[in-house]
């Protein structure tokens, strides 16, 4: 998948007005999963994709261990928008990854993620007290 074909699906999928905010939404998403990923996995991901994706993983330090709520939160807070919006644009994003990206490469990247990551890339439903449940739906 092309660079201008990633991002114009993502554009698309979230329901984002601008290229450059769609723009935004990708970086500041493999920004996030990049912090997250060990390097072998990122590694593998970077080569699977455009060469316009691969310095947005840039991550210098080692593997943050952390959930997915946090995962949302960090990107919650790249993105600059609420949570509810960022959870979509996430899940917009990890579609079109999963598009762009083999079938094995995708479940080889998950094997190295908690489970609940699954829900990410549309590969588990969310439970009622997932993070990839809107806050108003969490029984907060």
């Amino acid at each position: 998948m092309r660079y201008e074909q990633f991002v114009e699906s993502v554009r698309e999928r979230a329901g984002i007005e601008s290229r450059r905010e769609a723009e935004q939404t990708v970086e500041a998403f493999l920004g996030t999963l990049g912090e997250r990923l060990p390097r072998t996995e990122r590694d593998g991901l970077e080569a699977q994709l455009p060469n316009q994706l691969k310095n947005m993983f840039s991550c210098d330090r080692g593997t943050d261990r952390y959930d997915l709520e946090e995962f949302y939160n960090r990107a919650e807070k790249r993105m600059k928008i609420g949570y509810p919006q960022a959870l979509e644009r996430c899940k917009a994003v990890a579609g079109v990854l999963k598009d762009a990206v083999s079938e094995a490469y995708i479940k080889k990247v998950l094997h190295g993620l908690p489970a609940e990551y699954e829900e990410l890339f549309g590969m588990r439903e969310p439970g009622p007290l997932s993070p990839g449940t809107p806050e108003g739906d969490r029984g907060h």
